[in-house]
């Protein structure tokens, strides 16, 4: 199977999670067998680039900081998602 941390990292670099004629991101990996994956793309609905923070490097991280980045928009926010929740 593949590997999560690299789709995990496409959304903080502004990768579409649009409908495809294929249908939800998350449909088609859990038809290719990624239950991880589809889970994972459900539970980060709703992120702003920063709240990626778990596979961000620092230097990325500070990109987005100096490019303006909230710490507090998003559902969850980028301080919630550092908390754990």
């Amino acid at each position: 199977k593949g590997h999560l941390e690299d789709p995990k990292l496409l959304p903080s670099y502004g990768a579409s999670r649009a409908t495809t004629p294929f249908g939800a991101p998350e449909e088609a990996a859990n038809r290719q067998g990624h239950a991880d994956l589809a889970a994972w793309l459900v539970a980060s609905r709703g992120w702003t680039p920063l709240a990626h923070l778990e596979t961000l490097t620092a230097a990325r991280a500070t990109s987005l900081l100096r490019s303006g980045a909230s710490l507090h928009e998003g559902e969850p926010t980028p301080l919630q998602c550092a908390a754990g929740g």
